[in-house]
């Protein structure tokens, strides 16, 4: 989920445009070629760069796509009324999110990919570039690990202050306040897309399409930079390390729930229930915020190695090592997106129910739709499965035949 440097960086023009580099660099000046001859003393070969490249390039489509069913289902289990709670709303605002952030992963790969590696030859594709993962991928990624916090914290608060966590939630509607969150991310990150320009350059009769910095940029440089520090502490630094300590303080408010309850010696059996489906919920999310977390600890890590080491970096001395640990994290936050339905479905009965609900009356409909289906239940008993609205029964040729009470009680046929 935290890819935003690999957005930032991974398929940058300097590293796309990996043709058009090779032939400009053929003219160029030796400063150039030792720069180029500094790349080579990486920890880790271009060579293995480019197989790990070969192989995520079309493995990152398994993950997307499945990334963009899982979130799809979540949304729809979190928005059955059964479900509905604050928690829930926050998951569906997550949710969301991750569906945002994997629909246009899926739009800008699937053009790369059908360009060939050209991408340096469209004009289209920079700007999809710019403004979907500069941009719409940037801001719900951020938004992701906003809402990953705000569920951690409502659930601390639910499992920490019992009696108190009903009036505190009111007071604060999920909605509104996940709602204002999202555009808050929305308005202060559009300097993002505003920094670049979609520049064009002429080598040997073709004309090549590369970002260069826009004019808003050039003039105001020191504000473009200090927001991009701003943000990025702001909304990726603060909220994940601070999500992973209210997993911490989660921990240890479960504990101190067990040890209250036994103490208070509870036997209602309502009270009981409640208390279960309370911890339940607070585990599941436990689990699923931490794994977010730890999925996307690579990318952050890598991040702030890149500020605090000069060697570190893109066309630094460890320039394939930068790459690969930035591609391997980016994948990682990938599968990020698609791990939480797992997760709900794994600790939490109650969402496993719900969708084994809907899956259930889904293909009853289905099925309701293609008419009456036949069951091989041999030649001799003829079981046929007769469909009524989405209630299906079992009768048999010899009750058609015999029992006049079928075709005088519809009714009782199709219990």
């Amino acid at each position: 989920m935290t890819s935003e440097d690999y957005v930032e960086h991974d398929e940058s023009p300097s590293t796309t445009n990996s043709c058009c580099h090779d032939d400009i660099s053929n003219n160029t000046t030796p400063k150039t070629k030792s720069k180029m001859s500094l790349l080579d003393m990486s920890s880790i070969p271009r060579e293995m760069y480019e197989d790990f490249r070969g192989v995520y390039k079309y493995l990152q489509f398994v993950v997307i796509s499945l990334a963009i069913l899982n979130n799809s289902f979540n949304i729809v289990v979190f928005t059955q009324t059964r479900m509905r709670s604050a928690t829930s709303k926050i998951l569906t605002f997550l949710s969301f999110s991750e569906l945002a952030v994997a629909i246009v992963e899926l739009i800008v790969n699937s053009y790369a990919t059908a360009l060939e590696g050209q991408t340096y030859m469209s004009e289209l594709y920079w700007h999809l570039f710019k403004w979907g993962r500069l941009y719409v991928t940037m801001v719900f990624q951020r938004s992701s690990i906003c809402f990953n916090l705000i569920v951690a914290t409502e659930r601390y608060i639910a499992v920490r202050f019992p009696l108190k966590a009903h009036q505190i939630l009111r007071r604060r509607s999920p909605v509104v306040f996940c709602g204002a969150v999202l555009v808050v991310i929305f308005g202060i990150h559009i300097f993002s897309p505003l920094k670049l320009k979609v520049a064009t350059v002429t080598r040997r009769h073709v004309t090549l399409y590369v970002f260069g910095n826009s004019l808003l940029y050039d003039h105001n440089q020191a504000v473009f930079e200090g927001l991009a520090l701003a943000t990025k502490i702001m909304f990726v630094y603060i909220p994940l390390f601070s999500c992973l300590l209210m997993n911490v303080l989660m921990v240890l408010a479960l504990r101190q729930h067990r040890i209250q309850r036994k103490a208070m010696h509870l036997n209602r059996d309502v009270q009981q229930q409640s208390d279960r489906r309370e911890i339940l919920t607070t585990i599941t999310i436990l689990v699923s915020s931490l794994l977010f977390v730890l999925l996307a600890l690579p990318v952050t890590v890598s991040s702030i190695v890149q500020i605090t080491h000069h060697d570190y970096g893109l066309f630094k001395r460890e320039h394939y090592l930068f790459q690969f640990i930035v591609s391997f994290g980016g994948m990682l936050s990938l599968v990020g997106l698609s791990m939480d339905f797992f997760v709900y479905m794994i600790f939490n009965r109650e969402f496993r129910r719900t969708f084994t609900n809907l899956m259930r009356s889904f293909f009853r409909q289905t099925s309701s739709c293609c008419g009456q289906i036949p069951a091989s239940d041999g030649p001799e008993t003829g079981h046929y499965m007769a469909s009524e609205g989405t209630n299906m029964s079992v009768v048999t040729m010899q009750d058609v035949v015999t029992n006049d009470k079928i075709s005088d009680e519809p009714a009782a046929s199709s219990m």
